[in-house]
């Protein structure tokens, strides 16, 4: 596990493409470059209209909602991660949690550097 030049700059477009999606995007972000993946984590980055459904138990919702959306604009998403480090993805896993908030993705890489 290493952290390339480009890391900073892979966080901030996701978190970007997240606020032009959802309307708020994460308060902090981090990615991690390994050889066969790209880990992009965040905190804080669900909705005020997410935390109100979490807050009555609807977090089923919630995660349906944001995959939804996600899978709608992973175009978006894989092409950072493709021009960033010059490798197809070949699989796009993401995932969220409220308590604590945490979003989380993880691109796959072909093998082939």
């Amino acid at each position: 596990m290493h952290e390339a030049v480009g890391d900073s700059e892979i966080a901030r477009e996701i978190t970007h493409l997240l606020k032009t999606h959802t309307g708020r995007g994460p308060v902090r972000a981090r990615a991690y470059v390994h050889d066969e993946a790209v880990t992009v984590v965040m905190y804080e980055g669900h909705t005020p209209a997410e935390q109100t459904l979490h807050e009555v138990g609807a977090d089923r919702l919630v995660g349906e909602g944001r995959e939804s959306l996600i899978r709608a604009k992973q175009d978006d998403f894989i092409e950072v991660i493709e021009r960033h480090t010059g490798r197809k993805v070949i699989g796009f896993l993401r995932d969220s949690q409220q308590d604590p908030d945490l979003l989380a993705h993880v691109y796959v890489l072909d093998g082939r550097p």
